[in-house]
């Protein structure tokens, strides 16, 4: 695929395409603008691992269902777009060469002014989610140690307390046997 092949479009083509490049371009910018709340978010749940604050985990757990939900339906519309571009270069007799299908690979079919937006915009992109990832992997290691710490706590104080034998490994006492016991209680 060349340049110069995508240039001998039919002009409704080429103001296709670059709609459609427009759009994928405020897509890519609303998918940034996504992943950096997940990283507040993700910073958020940093701090309430830090301070064991169970309630604040909850909420920002969450508030971050809510985006990634939104970032689940900003992808299908990018998949969306992404066809219909591929539908309309492939009318003009331009396709990408590769498979699958990135922004890399169909940048060439857009104009040079849009090309350098969309690279640019996708290149924000994917730092904003390899930092998120990256963050992410952090915290996981983070929260399995504080789980793993909490166990140990707890079977610290488990084995304190069972010092008479009384508590199960449940942390529930065990019942002894019954006590047969006799009152008079006619006098």
């Amino acid at each position: 695929m060349t340049r110069a092949l995508a240039q001998l479009t039919t002009p409704s083509t080429n103001a296709s395409i670059d709609s459609l490049a427009l759009d994928l371009q405020d897509l890519l910018q609303k998918l940034v603008i996504a992943h950096e709340q997940l990283l507040v978010f993700a910073a958020a749940r940093e701090k309430a691992l830090a301070t064991f604050s169970m309630a604040d985990l909850a909420l920002g757990v969450k508030r971050e269902n809510a985006v990634v939900a939104e970032v689940a339906k900003l992808e299908r519309e990018r998949s969306e777009v992404v066809g219909r571009l591929l539908e309309s270069s492939a009318a003009s007799g331009v396709t990408p060469k590769s498979a699958p299908v990135t922004i890399h690979a169909i940048a060439p079919l857009l104009s040079r002014e849009r090309e350098a937006s969309v690279l640019a915009v996708a290149a924000q992109l994917r730092e904003r989610i390899e930092t998120l990832h990256a963050k992410n992997a952090a915290l996981k290691v983070a929260a399995a140690t504080l789980a793993a710490h909490s166990q140990g706590l707890l079977r610290e104080a488990c084995s304190l307390l069972n010092h008479s034998g009384a508590y199960c490994a449940r942390g529930t006492v065990n019942a002894g046997p019954p006590v047969l016991t006799a009152i008079d209680v006619t006098t």
